[in-house]
Order: structure tokens, then C-alpha cells, then sequence
């Protein structure tokens, strides 16, 4: 949530979020997650709202770049399905890493990138039960290749 802290304290104009902006609001955060207005998951926590839930890629629209720590798994996991997809089904790893980049906003494939999709990979079973995701057939990691089931 310290993502979320910091965008909306700068968005009222505040250089940064102090204890008593934090809470209050985390506050709200929870309050729109009890009114199902949004959806707080991961770790670490992103809040979704859910008219862009499950399944959504989001990019800016102010043209800065996201930072890959605060893209939640799930998108990087899309991303990765959208690669394979578009590609017939399967294709190696490197080359749906390097088309979910681009489909992600990045111009190209750093290492933290890169560490993100092996995390999504690795976690892909786990992303793909979450009421998050919305794919309709998993991925499958075979040998250096992404195949969809």
C-alpha cells in the first residue's frame, strides 16, 4: 500500500505521506475493499479496483513509466498468456518475457523485469486460481518454452 500512499499524498500536493495521511488512507482502502468498490491482494498489497478486475493490464496515461515492484504478478502473468497466445500457443520464455514488456509499457527487458516474469512462472499455478485471473488456459513451463494447456 505504500505505493498507493505515495501517489494519492501526491496528488493532494504533499511531498510525502505522514503517519496521519497513511491511515487514513489505508482507512479508505479498506473501506472501498468492505464496499466492494475495490479489491486489496498481494504482496505486497495492491488495491484493484474492480471494475478492472480480473484480468486488466494497466498502463499509464501520463507516459511515466511504472516501476516493476509496485506491477502486481497477476499483470505480469497476463502479459505472459498474451505473449503465448499471440505467438500460437507456445514460444520461449525470453521472447514472452520481451513481448509482455512491451505489452506492459517497458521499451525493453531489464533484470527486474525479467526477475518479475520468472516470478509470475513460478507462481503461475497460484496466479491462475486467484479470483484475479481470468485466463482460460494455463501456462506450462517446458524446458526453455511457454506452452499453453
Amino acid at each position: 500500500m505504500d505505493s498507493l500512499v505515495r501517489q494519492v499524498s501526491r496528488l493532494w500536493g504533499y511531498s510525502r505521506g505522514g503517519d496521519s495521511i497513511r491511515v487514513n488512507i489505508i482507512d479508505a482502502a479498506r473501506r472501498a475493499e468492505r464496499d466492494h468498490k475495490v479489491r486489496i491482494a498481494g504482496r505486497p498489497a495492491f488495491v484493484y479496483p474492480v471494475a478492472n478486475c480480473p484480468g486488466t493490464i494497466r498502463i499509464t496515461e501520463s507516459g511515466d513509466q511504472r516501476d516493476p515492484d509496485e506491477i502486481p504478478l497477476e499483470e505480469y502473468h497476463l502479459a505472459l498468456w498474451l505473449a503465448v497466445s499471440v505467438s500460437g500457443g507456445s514460444v520461449e520464455v525470453q521472447d514472452a518475457q520481451r513481448i509482455g514488456a512491451g505489452l506492459l509499457g517497458f521499451q525493453r527487458l531489464t533484470a527486474n523485469l525479467t526477475d518479475r516474469f520468472r516470478e509470475a512462472i513460478n507462481q503461475s499455478t497460484q496466479i491462475e486460481s486467484s479470483p484475479y485471473s481470468n485466463v482460460d488456459s494455463p501456462l506450462i513451463l517446458d524446458g526453455d518454452r511457454l506452452v499453453m494447456k
